[in-house]
């Protein structure tokens, strides 16, 4: 009984966030956490020659160029 009153209550606090405007976003600051974050994969390739960090440093870069 009271997880499916929970479950009621979830559903009814989800549909009012929906209904909500969403908070603006720093751009600035997710890119400048996004860079720190190629930064450390790229050198951490560098430094271990794990191609995996490589590869996601390139990937993340490419995403991070491509948005708008």
């Amino acid at each position: 009984r009271l997880s499916g009153l929970r479950e009621k209550g979830r559903k009814k606090h989800y549909i009012k966030r929906l209904e909500r405007v969403p908070p603006c976003r720093d751009e600035k600051v997710l890119t400048g956490w996004n860079s720190l974050m190629i930064a450390a994969l790229a050198r951490g390739a560098g430094i271990t020659g794990n191609e995996r960090y490589l590869s996601a440093a390139s990937r993340a870069a490419a995403a991070d160029d491509s948005t708008p």
